[in-house]
């Protein structure tokens, strides 16, 4: 049953259903969208195929004011829309005439302002892309006003269309903190996975073995049949977390659940620290490696998997090296400036 009330008339399915997408859509923005609205919303789209198109039609229009959006005319217009919107509810039931109201305001919002919606669409066929260099870290502000920061040696793609926000994460590590929006999902994909998030913060590490997803705040979903083309183990497909949870894939597709890790540690690289707490010798040195002109490679397979503790600079190498031969059988060998090779000190 829809929170809308129906009305016979002369106006036809296509017109009732245009207003109610642009009813739901200032409603969505005009007030709190808790979970009560955000299920009602869900409900109205599950039934009929044509009240999601609707929908998308309505959000591809206000989205293609976005380039125009610090015009007099345009705030204007939004603003009024947006007010409109807010005197015609009335609870969580909307009257015909507060239907028809506020479909007015949106519809006026956008048509008046003389842009199309197909140059929307036509502006997403260029996928942006991002990245960063050896030691440089930077912050994205995303037209959704979602901040992405990107690590030393991070590289995503943007594809943001009226029903979807998409980042593919491609190299590196991100951190993302997400603004809400219920009827436009946010997505990363990352090696086969995707977190999945409304309102919420979240870390995506791609390390040399593995990947990791720790939840800041909010809530995400992680779900994917395969990593790295190979299969995940476990029963579960889908890993929902919860703030302080982290979930670590590793590189043969087995699990990881960790309920409560440090997020001071796991996202101190923004402030330009790196802290290992029992990671893989080989994802340590990888994250190591992105903030300095002075690479670090493992020429003996032994130590590998050494468990690597410890609070480092980022862009620190010497003092990292220092660490590994003074606690651990490892044997540095500096081929010049740019080059360190580890070996083992002796048989493990």
């Amino acid at each position: 049953m829809s929170s809308f009330e129906q009305e016979g008339g002369n106006e036809s399915h296509d017109d009732i259903v245009m207003e109610q997408a642009s009813a739901w859509f200032l409603r969505l923005r005009s007030e709190q969208a808790d979970a009560d609205v955000i299920a009602a919303f869900h409900s109205w789209l599950a039934e009929d195929l044509t009240h999601e198109t609707a929908y998308m039609q309505v959000q591809a229009l206000w989205d293609g004011l976005d380039d125009h959006a610090a015009t007099p005319e345009v705030i204007n217009l939004r603003q009024a829309a947006l007010l409109r919107a807010r005197k015609a509810q009335k609870g969580h039931v909307w009257s015909a005439y507060g239907r028809k109201l506020a479909a007015a305001a949106a519809m006026a919002a956008l048509v008046l302002a003389g842009i199309p919606a197909v140059l929307y669409v036509q502006s997403q066929r260029d996928v942006p892309a991002y990245e960063t260099a050896l030691g440089e870290a930077r912050v994205i502000v995303l037209p959704d006003h979602s901040k992405v920061s990107l690590d030393a040696q991070t590289r995503i793609n943007v594809s943001y269309t009226s029903g979807k926000r998409s980042i593919e994460l491609l190299e590196g590590q991100a951190f993302f903190d997400v603004a809400k929006n219920p009827s436009r999902p946010f997505e990363v994909i990352a090696r086969g996975q995707k977190v999945l998030a409304l309102g919420t913060a979240f870390n995506v590490n791609m390390e040399a073995t593995r990947l990791s997803v720790t939840l800041v705040e909010g809530q995400v979903a992680v779900s994917g049949e395969k990593y790295g083309g190979v299969s995940m183990k476990g029963e579960r497909k889908t890993y929902r977390l919860s703030p302080g949870q982290k979930l670590v894939i590793d590189a043969d597709g087995s699990i990881q659940f960790l309920d409560k890790v440090n997020l001071d540690n796991v996202t101190a690289w923004r402030q330009g620290k790196l802290i290992f707490e029992g990671e893989l010798l080989a994802d340590a040195i990888a994250q190591m490696n992105r903030h300095s002109r002075t690479t670090i490679s493992i020429r003996d397979p032994q130590i590998s998997a050494l468990s690597v503790s410890g609070v480092f600079n980022a862009g620190d190498t010497a003092a990292f090296v220092q660490a590994l031969e003074l606690y651990f059988s490892v044997r540095a060998e500096r081929r010049d400036a740019s080059r360190i090779d580890l070996y083992a000190r002796h048989k493990l």
